[in-house]
């Protein structure tokens, strides 16, 4: 495959494509359609059909596309029901705000068992022009054992800068099927408990606290300015324009421009006013429980109930306020929501700069840690055996590795550090409650769409390091997981959970892994030295005892070695 390129499969189960009018339909009683990208072929093949659950036998049919890389780093699985249009799936990238062009197919060869399809689409004329006045662009690619398919995609340098504009938009994501449809996905995890932030829940009345938000405008809002807070209001709408935020949504279109400005601004205000409120110790006036006022601060940083973070700006600024005092205010914020232990950074310090997306981004970023150009390593297909041969904590812990929370809090920063016989691994200490799952879950399906891994990758790692209850009692003993469940069985089993669909197409920890299994080979390459010294640490602790068990080794091997030339000599 040429470098550069990236493919996506279709796979259709049951009666093949038949054509009506200018559409092709998927026909019968099709089991499944999946839309996937990869950058090698083998390993899409083995996704797909883990993924469909095919057998060899099934009648199916590969399709195959190409186009540039680009569009790929931002896609992941896309699901299909069973007997969609197939121009709907082609319009699915419309809706992701992909823009590809047209793409025709001009040939399909289905693979072994399946019967031939006709009635396509038709081809478009020779020298066809697209949107952009482009000619369009042709690849082909053969599919091991199902013959060839060509699929001219018509592409443009014009097409990619728009989908790079659309996408940029597209900040306040919504959950992926992928992860709604796991067993061991909650709704909870994904819907507010206390208030609604954003347009995505906001058709629930008794999450809406108008008054509540009302009264929080008033609270940010500095009284001496002498305006009223309709004033305020009208002054919003007016800069937030410019700003475009209601394109960082998907599917709000019926949401008309003036509920969606009132929206941002009380919820904005809302976001502000009820820190502020949490940090100065003034909680009486919020007029709320505690248990409400905790459910809240955790709504604040679900995936779909997210605030652009330029909409948080533009009210500091109007009031006149120190951006920097607001910065930090949010940065302490996330400090005082978080499951890790975090350094003592400033706020400027650890983004460098950037400016997040939403508050879930900067509670991304804080736990990352401050950007150093580290990219995230790839793990091709053909080095996973490291994974596979991956042990728990208890069998890390009888090879000779100790384990402790690093010193940054960071996660990226896992370090296996061997020396000799022995290795040190040090990884983030995490507190482990209640609020833990959902913190997990909104982090990863928020990363994912970021098409990062830092975060996703720390978690499979713990899910690979915890068997049991046994592996969850270590890391606690060593001061890793800080846990505040009923049971050490109750965390294993939140890590276990979570970890069963979880593996990364990009492992940050990849490294780590390696590092490890090598330690493990060399340990076995030396197994008779392991076990003459963890015999004189176990059981000797002072010197002349050592030098007595050294003696002891000496004299038994010169007694063996004289028996036996006192044995064998005569013959």
């Amino acid at each position: 495959m040429d470098e550069g390129v990236a493919s996506f499969l279709v796979h259709f189960s049951g009666t093949l494509v038949q054509q009506s009018g200018s559409h092709a339909y998927i026909g019968g009683k099709t089991r499944s359609l999946t839309l996937c990208y990869t950058s090698g072929f083998d390993e899409l093949i083995s996704k797909i059909h883990d993924r469909i659950g095919a057998k060899p036998n099934e009648a199916r049919l590969g399709v195959k596309f190409h186009v540039p890389m680009e569009f790929f780093q931002k896609l992941k699985f896309i699901d299909i029901e069973d007997g969609e249009d197939l121009q709907a799936v082609l319009g699915m990238f419309k809706n992701s705000s992909i823009s590809l062009g047209m793409i025709y197919v001009t040939e399909l060869k289905p693979i072994e068992g399946t019967q031939s399809i006709s009635a396509l689409p038709p081809r478009p004329a020779q020298g066809a022009k697209d949107v952009v006045g482009k000619e369009p662009s042709q690849t082909s690619y053969s599919v091991d054992g199902g013959g060839d398919l060509h699929i001219p995609i018509r592409t443009a340098d014009d097409q990619y800068e728009a989908f790079d504009r659309s996408h940029a938009l597209k900040q306040m994501h919504k959950f992926p099927r992928t992860l709604r449809d796991s067993k061991y996905f909650s709704e909870n995890h994904r819907k507010p408990s206390a208030v609604s932030i954003g347009p995505y829940h906001s058709t629930n009345h008794s999450l809406q606290h108008l008054e509540l938000k009302r009264r929080m405008a008033e609270e940010f809002y500095p009284k001496e300015k002498g305006n009223k807070l309709p004033e305020f209001l009208s002054s919003f709408a007016t800069t937030i324009k410019e700003h475009n935020v209601e394109q960082e949504y998907i599917g709000i279109e019926n949401l008309d421009n003036e509920t969606f400005t009132e929206m941002m601004f009380w919820d904005g205000c809302f976001i502000l006013g009820f820190i502020e409120c949490i940090l100065t110790r003034r909680i009486k006036k919020l007029g709320m429980k505690n248990d409400l006022i905790k459910s809240m601060q955790k709504d604040l940083f679900l995936l779909e109930n997210q605030l652009p973070y330029k909409v948080l700006q533009v009210l500091i600024k109007l009031v006149g306020a120190n951006e920097g005092f607001y910065e930090e205010m949010l940065w302490k914020f996330i400090k005082q929501n978080n499951n890790f232990l975090l350094p003592q950074t400033k706020y400027r310090s650890l983004l460098d700069g950037a400016k997040p997306s939403h508050l879930l981004e900067l509670q991304l970023r804080t736990l990352i840690g401050k950007p150093s150009g580290q990219k995230p390593v790839s793990r091709p297909r053909d080095r996973r055996d490291h994974i596979r041969l991956f042990r728990c904590v208890k069998e890390l812990k009888g090879a000779g590795i100790k384990f402790m929370p690093n010193q940054t809090g960071f996660i990226k920063d896992i370090n296996f550090c061997p020396y000799g016989i022995y290795g040190t691994l040090t990884i983030p200490r995490m507190i482990i409650n209640k609020s833990t799952r959902q913190m997990i879950v909104n982090l990863i399906a928020y990363e994912g769409e970021q098409n990062e891994s830092w975060f996703t990758s720390y978690i499979y790692f713990l899910d690979l390091l915890i068997d049991d209850a046994g592996d969850v009692k270590e890391l606690r003993t060593a001061g890793i997981l800080d846990c505040c469940l009923s049971s050490d069985e109750e965390v294993a089993k939140l890590f276990n959970e979570i970890g069963t669909d979880l593996e990364p197409d990009t492992d940050t920890c990849s490294g780590i892994k390696e590092q490890i299994n090598g330690y493990f080979i060399f340990r076995r390459k030396l197994s008779a030295v392991v076990w003459l010294v963890e015999g004189i640490h176990s059981h000797f602790k002072d010197s002349w005892a050592i030098f007595a068990l050294v003696g002891v080794y000496i004299v038994a091997f010169l007694t063996a070695v004289q028996a036996y030339f006192a044995v064998f000599s005569g013959k």
